[in-house]
């Protein structure tokens, strides 16, 4: 990424887009892994936000990393505790190594599954090397569609 380039982050999923300070998970709400928002999930297909290479698919299924080759680092977090479903509802659909193209499908997930468990569906994205950048600027407070911007990057 040149310096002063703007990147821009896509949804993973649509739906209303909130600040992390108005998320239910302190770590993320406290910006521990990094700068983002949670989105509020209309539909179960969650996709890449970026393009780049899957660097983590969680055994359960409710997380996923992508790098970009402009060094963005990149986290998808299906629902909140949603790790303790095991799997549950989660229908990974790619593998780590596997190269994705902004909009690629991510995982499948059964947000009935998720909230019939007593699970909070929202979905956080964050920036996870966000000191590495000038600005990391989270976009949130409105509707998502497939392909809103929900953060701008700048180097």
């Amino acid at each position: 990424m040149t310096k002063g380039v703007t990147y821009s982050i896509i949804t993973a999923v649509p739906g209303d887009v909130v600040s992390l300070d108005n998320v239910s998970d302190e770590v993320f709400a406290s910006r521990a892994l990094g700068e983002g928002v949670g989105i509020i999930p209309k539909t179960g297909t969650i996709t890449a936000p970026v393009s780049g290479t899957v660097s983590v698919v969680q055994k359960a299924g409710h997380a996923y990393a992508i790098s970009t080759t402009d060094g963005l680092d990149v986290l998808i977090h299906v629902g909140i505790d949603t790790v303790e479903l095991e799997g549950k509802g989660f229908e990974p659909k790619v593998l780590v190594g596997q190269v994705v193209t902004a909009g690629d499908i991510l995982a499948v997930v059964d947000l009935d599954t998720i909230k019939s468990a007593g699970f909070d569906p929202t979905t956080l994205i964050v920036v996870t090397n966000t000191q590495d950048f000038s600005s990391v600027k989270p976009l949130f407070d409105f509707e998502a569609m497939a392909t809103s911007t929900i953060i701008e990057v700048i180097k």
